[in-house]
């Protein structure tokens, strides 16, 4: 089963932030972000085409810190 039971402990998120591998996963989709673009790197990560709503949300941070919002995201650790 994909889906986990939900907590109010932010232990995976910590995780997934704070983590080497996950800052070395981060730098690495940082410099696709830099040769592909956002709207490519963001259907690769949650296997959608993003909404205009959360492109301009997104264009609003650094390259880094979008590779790491997008690589904390449901859709990115499920893959539903």
């Amino acid at each position: 089963c994909t889906r986990r039971a939900r907590s109010n402990t932010p232990l995976q998120a910590l995780t997934l932030l704070n983590d080497q591998a996950f800052v070395e996963f981060a730098k690495a989709l940082q410099k696709r972000l830099d040769e592909q673009g956002l709207e490519a790197v963001f259907r690769a990560c949650t296997g959608r085409v993003a909404e205009k709503s959360e492109l301009d949300l997104l264009t609003e941070l650094d390259n880094y810190s979008i590779a790491r919002v997008l690589l904390n995201l449901d859709e990115t650790v499920t893959r539903n």
